[in-house]
């Protein structure tokens, strides 16, 4: 449904969009203070920005140290070379 559907059709659809989009903006603004900032929604995300996407190099740091050994032994006779 488009949002001209909802206001409604006729001299006051202006007015009518006008309270649609403050009723959206109040809403959202709530969702905000209830979700965002009341449930510390910032914190979560840039904890799993850390840990997903490498923000502090610890998985990576972490990879590093378990992949050492393997990477470090020669090739398994069956791995097909890439040359």
């Amino acid at each position: 449904m488009h949002v001209y559907e909802v206001a409604g059709r006729g001299k006051d659809k202006r007015c009518s969009l006008q309270a649609l989009c403050a009723g959206c903006a109040q809403a959202a603004q709530q969702l905000w203070a209830r979700v965002g900032a009341g449930a510390g929604l910032p914190a979560h995300l840039a904890a799993l920005r850390a840990y997903l996407l490498l923000g502090r190099g610890d998985l990576f740091q972490g990879f590093l140290a378990q992949a050492r050994a393997p990477m470090n032994s020669n090739p398994n006779p069956i791995t097909p070379s890439f040359r």
